[in-house]
């Protein structure tokens, strides 16, 4: 299939995926993973948050600051592995000396490929869980804690990663909707058990799709669910994957979705709406395309209001503002949801 046009120049708004969610369907259930049912998680177990960087300080110091934003309510470690130009240490133990996690810098001397850090950071730790945290990706405030309780709540699950729906081209400033590849872990939403890694699981010791190693084994690669490794689908957990001219992931090779149909961005309004991604004005990078990205979901909640105007659909309208609050409208008259969808529409100019 073709690459959709980007969102910005979609003919329709988000509601056309409506009727799967209104009907109770969840896109990654359709996947060949197996979606896990959650689970109380109990008390919170050690996490090792790990970050593999390349000549990208600003960038690192910002992946930081996301880090110290989530809400997980023990401290985690963060482990950074640099193998840039020029070492980042001092900003980043100034960094760390206001920080509530214990924040560990390793440089490293000679230069590794993306999967050989991502081998060597998980050999470092003595931590029960492991979550991989890309420097340049946008995650919810709630990502740690959210797989944490997935893994600790479903004892057959070894890795959980996030299903990829949201790619934000920074090189066009475009969004656009991604089906996932059904085969590949993507390597930068991972949180797996440490004691799964160390039975014998290692990442591919390259730069491109290195969580392809982690389904090796002796007898040849492995479909995912039969190696405990399962999804938390986009309407739970939505984060925004940065791709930049040079990323191979969510070129035209991957099967893109025509907008509004196979695929909804209404849990990306939601995760919006609800404040969901961390405000840090102090953050360029991140903070320009929070601001792109919501001007981008405005500008089709705007023309789903106008749809719903023109045609009066007030059972498809009740639906939408469910999805996109999380919350069962009070109102049954049109006007009222209408009111309600504008609503969520200026927290997306204001937000």
């Amino acid at each position: 299939m073709p690459p959709a046009d980007p969102i910005r120049q979609a003919r329709h708004g988000l509601g056309l995926g409506l009727v799967l969610l209104g009907a109770g369907i969840s896109w990654s259930r359709s996947l060949c993973f197996a979606c896990a049912p959650r689970a109380n998680a109990g008390s919170f177990p050690s996490v090792s948050v790990q970050v593999v960087t390349y000549n990208r300080p600003s960038l690192l110091l910002e992946a930081l600051l996301q880090i110290e934003a989530q809400d997980y309510p023990t401290p985690l470690e963060v482990l950074i592995l640099d193998d840039s130009d020029t070492s980042c240490e001092k900003d980043v133990l100034r960094f760390a000396a206001s920080s509530r996690h214990n924040i560990q810098y390793r440089f490293l001397s000679k230069r590794l490929t993306i999967g050989e850090k991502r081998n060597l950071a998980a050999e470092s730790t003595s931590a029960e869980f492991i979550c991989t945290w890309d420097d340049d990706d946008i995650y919810t405030v709630d990502r740690v804690r959210l797989q944490a309780e997935f893994l600790s709540g479903n004892r057959r699950c070894n890795c959980v990663a996030i299903e990829r729906r949201f790619f934000y081209w920074l090189n066009e400033d475009v969004l656009r909707g991604c089906e996932d590849m059904q085969l590949l872990p993507l390597e930068n939403t991972l949180c797996f058990r440490r004691r799964w890694f160390e039975a014998g699981r290692r990442f591919a010791a390259g730069n491109l799709n290195e969580g392809l190693g982690l389904l090796r084994g002796p007898t040849g690669v492995k479909h995912p669910g039969r190696l405990g490794i399962l999804p938390i689908s986009a309407e739970e957990l939505p984060f925004l994957y940065i791709k930049h001219s040079g990323s191979m992931t969510g070129t035209g090779t991957e099967p893109y979705a025509e907008q509004g149909t196979e695929l909804s961005l209404l849990p990306l309004v939601r995760a919006c709406h609800l404040r969901r991604f961390p405000d840090l004005p102090s953050c360029a990078h991140h903070s320009r395309i929070l601001r792109a990205v919501r001007e981008l979901l405005r500008d089709l909640v705007s023309r789903d209001l106008d749809d719903f105007r023109a045609k009066g659909e007030t059972m498809e309208a009740a639906r939408y503002l469910e999805e996109v609050t999380g919350v069962r409208p009070q109102t049954e008259s049109l006007q009222g949801l209408l009111n309600g969808i504008e609503e969520v529409q200026a927290a997306l100019v204001t937000g």
